[in-house]
C-alpha cells in the first residue's frame, strides 16, 4: 500500500513539476525504495553485509562458462542483426529481430517445462547414469577396433 501511495505522489508531483515521463521512472523507483526501507526496519532478519573474495572467485569459477557462452550467443546475434540491418534494411531487420524473438522465447517456454522435470529424473538416477557412462565409453572404444578389421 505504501509503495503504491509513494508512485502516485511521486509521479504526480513530479508530473506537474513538467519532469514528463521522468515522472513515472523515478516515482517507480522511489516506490521501492520506501518498500525496501519499510521492509527492513519492521523485518526481524537483519542482514550483515560481508564481501569475501574467496567467495568471489569460488563463484566465478563455477560461473564463467555459462557467463562467457552467454556473451558470445549475445554477441553473435547482434552481429547477425547488425548484418541484417546494413545489407536488408531496417524493415527487414525488424521482421528478422521479432521472428528471431519469437523463437527463442517459444524454445524458453518449452524448456523451461522440461528440463525441470528432466533434471530431477536424473538426480534420481544417478545409478543409471553411471552405468549408462561406462557402457558409452566401452561403446567409444569400439570403432576404432572395427575401422581396422579387413573384410
Amino acid at each position: 500500500m505504501a509503495g503504491a501511495l509513494t508512485t502516485l505522489l511521486a509521479s504526480v508531483v513530479l508530473a506537474l513539476l513538467k519532469f514528463e515521463h521522468w515522472s513515472l521512472i523515478i516515482g517507480s523507483l522511489s516506490s521501492i525504495v520506501i518498500q525496501t526501507v519499510i521492509l527492513f526496519t519492521l523485518s526481524n532478519f537483519k542482514p550483515n553485509f560481508i564481501f569475501s573474495f574467496s567467495v568471489l572467485k569460488q563463484m566465478i569459477y563455477f560461473s564463467i562458462n555459462s557467463f562467457l557462452e552467454a556473451l558470445l550467443a549475445w554477441a553473435a546475434s547482434s552481429i547477425i542483426l547488425a548484418f541484417v540491418n546494413i545489407k536488408l534494411g531496417n524493415d527487414i531487420s525488424g521482421i528478422y529481430k521479432m521472428g528471431n524473438t519469437t523463437v527463442s522465447g517459444i524454445f524458453n517456454t518449452f524448456s523451461a517445462i522440461f528440463i525441470t522435470v528432466l533434471f530431477s529424473n536424473l538426480s534420481r538416477q544417478k545409478k543409471i547414469i553411471k552405468s549408462l557412462t561406462m557402457h558409452i565409453s566401452i561403446i567409444k572404444e569400439v570403432p576404432p577396433i572395427l575401422s581396422f578389421r579387413q573384410l
